[in-house]
C-alpha cells in the first residue's frame, strides 16, 4: 500500500509518498519524516497490464555454478553479462554489480524494479553479501524459488485437464452450430409439428451466437479486463475471500502460502537469524494481501510481548499441529529442526489439497460436459423421434 504524507520541513509544507503494508510499518521506515500533518492511503491506480515478474532463477543457477568454481560474485556477474541476450536482465545485473562495488544495498539500488522482482530475492542477495556467504545464500534462494515454481506448476496442472475438456467442448459446439445444426434446421422447418422447447432454445441460441459472435467475444475480453481492474482495486477483499471462503480451493491456496512462508523462515533461521527477524523478512514471499496482513499482525504481537504460539494462534488460520510445533520450538529453542518438520507438513498439506481439488474438479467438469452434450442430443433428436412416433 502507498501512503501520501504531508509534513513540515524548514517551515515549508512538503509531500511525499512511501510504500508500507501498514501504518505501524510506515512509521518504522527510516524515510518517515518528523512533523507529520496528515497521512492518507493513496487510491491504487487501475492497471490493465498483464506483465509477469522477471524470472531470475536461471541467472541465479548460473551464478551458483560459477561461485562453486571459487569465483567471486563480481566475477560471476561479469561472466554472465558476456552472454546475456535480455536487455532488462543485463540492466539488473549491472545495477547489482555496481551495488556490490559501492557497498550499496541491492534492494535500494533496484527499487524501481520492486514490482518486477520478488522482494525475497533482493533480501537474500543482500543477506549473502552482508554475511560473506553468498554461495550458500544463493543456493538456499534457488531452493525456495524452485519449490515455489513446483508448487505453482502443481496448481496449474490440476486445472489443465478441465480446461482442455471445456476448450474441446466449446470447439465442438462451435462446429455443431456451423455445420450440423443448419442441416437439421432445414429438416425441422419442413415439419408441421411443434418443436420441443429444448430445440427452440437451441436454434435461438445458435442464431444469437452466429449473428452477434463479435459482440460476444468483445464482451468476454472486456469482462476479463474489468474483472482484473476490480480485483486490483479491491485486492485485499478478494484475497481474503480466496483464502477463507471457497471450498477446497481456499485450502489449496492457504497450504501453498504457508508452505513457501515456512520454507523461507527455515532458510533464514539456518542463516542464524532470530525467528522474529526471519519472519519480518519472509512475509514478502506471501502473494496474498490478506495473508500479509495476518503476518504483519503476528509481527506486531511478537513485538508487543506475545509468545510465538499466542501470536500465531490468535489468527485462527493455522492448524493445531503447526501451533504445537511452534510452541515446542519456542520452548526448546530448536527452531531449525522443528521448522523443517513444519515445512514437510505443509508441503504434504499442499499435495493433499491439490489431490482433493483434482478429485472434485474432474468429475464436476465431466458432469457439466455430459449435461451439455445430453441437451444437444435431445434438442436435435427429439423432433425426429416425435415425427417417427406420429407416423
Amino acid at each position: 500500500m502507498i501512503y501520501k504524507i504531508k509534513y513540515i520541513k524548514e517551515q515549508k509544507l512538503n509531500n511525499m509518498q512511501l510504500e508500507a503494508s501498514s501504518i505501524d510499518e510506515l512509521k518504522s521506515l527510516k524515510e518517515f519524516p518528523t512533523d507529520v500533518i496528515d497521512i492518507k492511503l493513496k487510491n491504487p491506480k487501475v492497471t490493465l497490464s498483464f506483465n509477469k515478474k522477471i524470472d531470475l532463477l536461471p541467472i541465479l543457477k548460473q551464478l551458483k555454478v560459477m561461485l562453486d568454481a571459487k569465483l567471486t560474485i563480481s566475477e560471476a556477474i561479469s561472466l554472465v553479462l558476456q552472454n546475456q541476450p535480455s536487455k532488462q536482465i543485463t540492466k539488473i545485473l549491472i545495477i547489482i554489480e555496481n551495488s556490490i562495488k559501492n557497498s550499496i544495498t541491492i534492494e535500494n539500488s533496484l527499487i524501481k524494479y520492486k514490482k518486477d522482482i520478488p522482494t525475497i530475492i533482493l533480501f537474500f542477495l543482500d543477506l549473502g553479501i552482508k554475511n560473506g556467504d553468498i554461495n550458500q545464500t544463493i543456493d538456499s534462494l534457488i531452493t525456495i524459488l524452485q519449490e515455489d515454481k513446483l508448487s505453482k506448476d502443481s496448481l496449474k496442472n490440476s486445472l489443465k485437464y478441465p480446461m482442455i475438456l471445456f476448450g474441446s467442448l466449446f470447439l465442438s459446439i462451435g462446429m455443431i452450430f456451423i455445420y450440423v445444426i443448419p442441416n437439421f434446421e432445414y429438416i425441422f422447418s419442413s415439419m408441421k409439428t411443434h418443436l420441443p422447447v429444448s430445440t427452440v432454445i437451441l436454434l435461438q441460441f445458435k442464431d444469437i451466437i452466429l449473428e452477434y459472435y463479435w459482440i460476444i467475444l468483445a464482451t468476454i475480453v472486456g469482462s476479463l479486463f474489468i474483472i482484473k481492474a476490480i480485483y486490483k482495486k479491491y485486492q485485499f477483499f478478494w484475497d481474503k475471500v480466496l483464502v477463507l471462503n471457497i471450498p477446497i480451493l481456499s485450502k489449496v491456496l492457504r497450504s501453498y502460502q504457508f508452505y513457501t512462508l515456512f520454507l523461507a523462515l527455515l532458510t533464514l533461521v539456518k542463516s542464524k537469524y532470530q525467528f522474529q527477524t526471519a519472519l519480518q523478512n519472509s512475509k514478502d514471499i506471501a502473494s496474498n494481501l490478506y495473508i500479509k496482513k495476518i503476518l504483519d499482525q503476528i509481527i506486531l504481537d511478537l513485538k508487543g510481548g506475545l509468545s510465538i504460539y499466542e501470536a500465531f494462534n490468535k489468527t485462527k488460520l493455522f492448524d493445531n499441529l503447526t501451533l504445537k510445533l511452534l510452541f515446542t520450538a519456542e520452548q526448546t529453542s530448536n527452531y531449525t529442526t522443528i521448522l523443517d518438520e513444519i515445512v514437510k507438513i505443509h508441503k504434504n498439506y499442499f499435495k493433499q489439497s491439490i489431490e482433493k481439488l483434482n478429485t472434485a474438479i474432474e468429475p464436476l467438469s465431466v458432469l457439466i460436459i455430459s449435461l451439455i452434450v445430453l441437451w444437444l442430443i435431445l434438442a436435435l433428436m427429439s423432433p425426429i423421434w416425435n415425427l417417427s412416433n406420429s407416423l
